[in-house]
């Protein structure tokens, strides 16, 4: 069992309970969506966070189309990301929305649509706060209620990576925008290696919890408590404020997606678990 350690508090609203949950591609099983008839994996942050944000692999067997998507709860924030082929979602009132690899789009695009398309080589994920509308009653931090949830699509290109984005020298940052739009409850961003780390970044705790998920490349951690790791493009993780990690090392194409709940938080140093060694 891990031991919690403090990280100073960087914002108003409270951490997402999480527990540690690791969910890997490699022997995961799929199962179809109701909906669309499109290959479903489980993430695991559902069971993590206690029915506060469930997530979910998506991935096509060959091109197809439905009737509809899977809708985001009243009140919920909900994203597709787009990992490789394209979609296309069809709303009454406009043409449709298309997406290609590393393009996304929130809950306004996906559940409003009428017509969903895409080709045989399309694979993505999903995340959805919990919402007014499902059996979970929200965190008082995921509580939407006096906030207006981002909307629309955000387009992958390589200027939309800041250097200033975020703590580490070795990095650039993405943000997808919903840190003002829900007034510092969650911030989603998507983070590229554009160098290498001597050393790792050592072990540390941050204030906030998180989930994330390798997009590309593959990178090397432990957690306390846990057997080190080695992940691959589809692997999540899930991590609980103050819950000690450390990232060994990274491939040089190395690009993972990252919830953190709340917005702001801090990251500090820790010693490492007692006989504990680097993630590698």
């Amino acid at each position: 069992m891990y031991k919690p350690f403090d990280a100073p508090s960087m914002s108003r609203f409270e951490p997402v309970p999480m527990k540690f949950a690791l969910a890997q591609t490699a022997g995961a099983a799929w199962s179809i969506d109701a909906v669309t008839g499109l290959k479903s994996r489980d993430l695991g942050i559902g069971a993590a966070s206690d029915g506060q944000v469930v997530g979910r692999a998506l991935k096509a067997d060959g091109a197809g189309q439905a009737a509809g998507w899977s809708a985001t709860p009243d009140g919920a924030l909900g994203l597709l990301y787009v990992t490789a082929g394209e979609i296309a979602f069809t709303a009454a009132d406009r043409a449709p929305t298309r997406l290609g690899p590393d393009d996304c789009a929130f809950q306004d695009v996906t559940s409003g649509a009428v017509a969903v398309a895409w080709s045989a080589d399309f694979e993505g994920f999903e995340t959805n706060t919990t919402g007014r509308s499902a059996d979970v009653a929200p965190h008082p931090t995921l509580d939407f209620s006096t906030v207006r949830l981002p909307e629309g699509v955000r387009r992958y290109a390589p200027e939309v990576f800041k250097a200033d984005g975020g703590p580490r020298t070795f990095f650039v940052y993405r943000d997808l925008g919903t840190t003002a739009a829900t007034g510092g409850r969650v911030h989603i961003h998507v983070v590229r290696a554009i160098g290498q780390m001597e050393g790792g970044t050592g072990w540390h705790v941050h204030s906030m919890s998180q989930m994330f998920l390798v997009v590309a490349g593959w990178v090397d951690i432990a957690v306390d408590g846990q057997p080190p790791v080695r992940m691959f493009p589809g692997d999540a993780m899930c991590l609980a404020n103050g819950m000690r990690h450390d990232v060994a090392g990274f491939s040089p194409d190395y690009v993972v997606f990252e919830l953190c709940l709340p917005a702001d938080y801090s990251t500090v140093p820790t010693v490492a678990p007692e006989g504990a060694g680097a993630a590698a």
